[in-house]
C-alpha cells in the first residue's frame, strides 16, 4: 500500500486487519509523551485512531471527521 508523505510517495508495509482479527500488542506515545502500549490497556474500552500527517488531504479529513 503506498501513500503521500509532504507530496513524496511513502510505501507502507504490513498487511491490513481482517475483520475481526485479534488486535497485535502495539506500542504507541501517550499524549504526555510516554511510551504505552495495547496489553496495558487490557480490561478498557479502547478506540484507536491513527493517521500518517495532517499534511495530507485524506488524513486531514478523516481527523475532523472523526473529531466530529
Amino acid at each position: 500500500m503506498t501513500t503521500k508523505h509532504k507530496g513524496n510517495e511513502v510505501h507502507l508495509g504490513g498487511n491490513l486487519p481482517r475483520v475481526g482479527e485479534a488486535m497485535p500488542n502495539i506500542r504507541f506515545l501517550n499524549a504526555d509523551l510516554t511510551e504505552g502500549d495495547l496489553a496495558g490497556l487490557h480490561g478498557k474500552v479502547v478506540v484507536l485512531f491513527s493517521m500518517l500527517s495532517v499534511d495530507t488531504g485524506v488524513c486531514a479529513a478523516e481527523s475532523r471527521t472523526f473529531n466530529q
